[in-house]
C-alpha cells in the first residue's frame, strides 16, 4: 500500500518547477524534523564544548547567538548537553546541530 508521498511522486512530472521546489523543500524539512530525535540522541551525551567545536564556534560566537554572557558558555562547556536546563537546551540544539540558519527571518 502506497503512502501519500508515493502517490504524489507518481504525478510529479505534471508539476511546474515552483511546485516541485516547494514539495522537495517541504519533504526535506519533514524528514529533518522527524530524524532530529534519532540522529541527535547520541549527541545528547557529548559535552557542549565538543559539539560547539564541531560547528567551528568559539564560546563568544555561541554566547552571541544565545544572547548570554561568554562566561556562562565557558561554565557549561564541560557539561553534557542533556544536563543543561531546558529553556537554554532547546535554544542550543539547533545551533549545535547547524540548522539555526534555516529559520532566520528575512
Amino acid at each position: 500500500m502506497r503512502n501519500a508521498v508515493e502517490d504524489f511522486m507518481v504525478g510529479i512530472h505534471f508539476l511546474s518547477f515552483e511546485q516541485m521546489f516547494l514539495f522537495c523543500s517541504y519533504y526535506t524539512r519533514i524528514r529533518e524534523e522527524a530524524s532530529i530525535d534519532l540522529c541527535y540522541s547520541g549527541k545528547m551525551k557529548k559535552a557542549v564544548k565538543e559539539l560547539r567545536k564541531n560547528q567551528y564556534l568559539r564560546a563568544k560566537d555561541l554566547a552571541d547567538k544565545l544572547h548570554i554572557d561568554t562566561i556562562d558558555v565557558l561554565n557549561m562547556d564541560d557539561k553534557r548537553l542533556k544536563d543543561i536546563e531546558e529553556p537554554l537546551k532547546s535554544e542550543m540544539i539547533p545551533i549545535l546541530r547547524g540548522s539555526y540558519t534555516d529559520r532566520l527571518p528575512n
